[in-house]
């Protein structure tokens, strides 16, 4: 009997009912009580109630498990959601920082060859070692190597061209600027270039008036001497070999006149 007392919703009030109304019997069993239906065709409908009983249990069981399932998965296209937009957010921060990163380089680089293009070419290898830590690629790098290597051989050409220049001797450093354009062509060397060739022409034009002003025809040492340094500022000059030849000057290249 303390079995059915300790189940929930069963007292002994209800028990006393239920054996008033003559649906269930009393019977002493050793020291206690027991419980039995009083009709057997009342266990037909108690089974059937059972059964229905843990059937509607058994589905708000699955019911709960489909709603698990269902928040479950809910909660997971959520995260997968959150998990998309934050991919995107960091490519689209990353392909921010790399244009800023690429306009960056491209602005240091043009800054440079600028500077490259007026002469300065310490401040314009200094431009290029700034350039390079904004970088994006082996291209942007393999540029930088290249034009440091140029740069570098064409100031070298550049220094050496004015340093002639300074000492007076035309021809050489002409060659010398020839050489630091033909590494990387700019237009301060192209002026230089013909700035130092209309110097060329001036000087050769003055030897030879020189030269002519003194007794035409005859092989005067001070006439061919004037024709000479003419001949080195100008080696192809043809007016200087004719005029060379004229006169029978040593060093004349009799073949070209006969």
């Amino acid at each position: 009997m303390q079995d059915l007392l300790d189940r929930k919703g069963v007292n002994q009030e209800l028990l006393d009912a239920l054996e008033d109304s003559r649906l269930v019997r009393k019977e002493p069993r050793l020291d206690s009580f027991y419980y039995e239906l009083s009709h057997d065709a009342l266990l037909a409908p108690i089974l059937t109630f059972r059964q229905e009983r843990r059937l509607s249990a058994a589905q708000l069981e699955i019911s709960a498990e489909r709603f698990k399932a269902r928040i479950l998965m809910i909660v997971s296209v959520l995260a997968l959601a959150l998990l998309g937009v934050a991919i995107f957010l960091k490519i689209k921060a990353d392909k921010a920082t790399e244009n800023a990163r690429r306009e960056a380089f491209n602005a240091k680089w043009l800054t440079a060859v600028f500077i490259k293009s007026e002469g300065q070419y310490e401040a314009a290898l200094a431009g290029l070692k700034d350039a390079r830590p904004f970088a994006t690629d082996q291209n942007n790098l393999a540029l930088l190597d290249s034009s440091e290597v140029q740069w570098t051989k064409a100031w070298q050409y550049s220094l050496q061209a004015d340093s002639l220049l300074n000492g007076g001797d035309l021809r050489a450093g002409l060659e010398k600027y020839r050489q630091a354009f033909n590494v990387t062509p700019d237009n301060r060397l192209r002026n230089k270039i013909e700035s130092v060739e209309n110097q060329i022409r001036e000087a050769v034009n003055k030897y030879l008036l020189a030269a002519e002003g003194i007794s035409p025809g005859a092989n005067h040492p001070v006439a061919c001497e004037y024709l000479r340094r003419a001949l080195e500022l100008a080696p192809d000059n043809a007016e200087v070999q004719r005029q060379l030849h004229r006169r029978g000057c040593p060093g004349a290249n009799s073949s070209k006149h006969n």
